[in-house]
């Protein structure tokens, strides 16, 4: 710093100026900003007053009369600042109802409206329990909705067990997912020739999709004719990969599988293209053995 003032000065010595204290009695610190050092510059911007020496700012209470609470912003505590924000005044408790600002239908209730006239809160107990004014402790539990069930209801007056079901299968009633798919699967084949062409959704593969993105052709394998068999892989006979029809389904292990498709690839090149009819009547004459590893 006096190198700088003495080459300014052309080399020749001069006594470095004095800087400029505090405009507070008493406070001989290097003034900060607007004539303050750095201490009562800050307890101005945060209290309004640079001799709040002792006051800290969570203790300082807050601006309305009568309120207790720690001062937060602008001299309010949050509860009267949040109606400063929301209502630009802080001694508001409840807004006139009007199309504007609509508030909670509910009596006694300040909060504004969210749906079907209620706030979120009476709105969502109106959606679980049917009611408004019933919380989660004030709930009688009754018995299931559906009949022949005394379990105590959970949510939309069913038990847990039809209530699962209803939301995973649209129907309390169904009792497996057996019955659920009979329905949904039923909707969606159209019969082409021998083959029952998938007309639903198709994977990048050309397998049809079923609820819940599972293979259709494995889940209607299962609803009508059983379970596959562990380990072993369904394949298509007449080589129509969005063909459901349970006819044209094999279940083989996965190295037949694989050796069927290699020798498809070997009899269109030899023959060329076969109609899924003519494929079907072609593996029951050509035998496919495991190749052993």
């Amino acid at each position: 710093m006096h190198y700088q003032r003495w080459r300014k000065a052309g080399g020749q010595t001069s006594q470095p100026q004095r800087e400029r204290s505090c405009r507070i009695d008493g406070c001989e610190t290097p003034a900060y900003k607007t004539g303050l050092c750095n201490v009562h510059y800050l307890r101005i911007k945060r209290h309004g007053d640079p001799d709040a020496m002792k006051l800290r700012r969570g203790r300082i209470p807050c601006a309305v009369d009568g309120c207790r609470k720690p001062r937060k912003t602008m001299e309010w505590c949050g509860k009267h600042y949040e109606r400063w924000k929301k209502h630009g005044d802080p001694l508001v408790t409840m807004l006139p109802r009007g199309d504007e600002i609509p508030v909670c239908k509910f009596d006694r209730c300040e909060n504004r409206s969210k749906s079907l006239g209620w706030c979120v809160k009476h709105y969502t107990r109106y959606k679980k329990y049917g009611d408004p004014a019933i919380t989660k402790y004030q709930r009688v539990q009754g018995p299931c909705s559906v009949d022949g069930c005394d379990e105590p209801t959970l949510a939309r007056d069913m038990c847990i067990a039809h209530y699962a079901r209803n939301r995973k299968f649209g129907d309390p009633h169904a009792l497996t997912r057996v019955l659920a798919l009979r329905e949904v699967l039923g909707e969606i084949r159209e019969a082409v020739g021998e083959c029952v062409i998938w007309t639903g959704p198709l994977n990048d593969r050309g397998y049809g999709l079923g609820p819940r993105n599972r293979l259709a052709h494995r889940a209607i394998f299962e609803l009508e004719v059983g379970p596959i068999p562990e380990g072993l892989t369904l394949d298509h006979l007449c080589r129509v990969r969005a063909c459901v029809n349970p006819a044209h389904l094999e279940p083989v292990t996965r190295s037949v599988n694989t050796r069927r498709m290699q020798l498809a690839h070997w009899e269109i090149k030899a023959r060329g293209e076969m109609t899924p009819e003519q494929w079907v009547g072609f593996w029951k004459d050509v035998e496919v053995h495991e190749v052993a590893a």
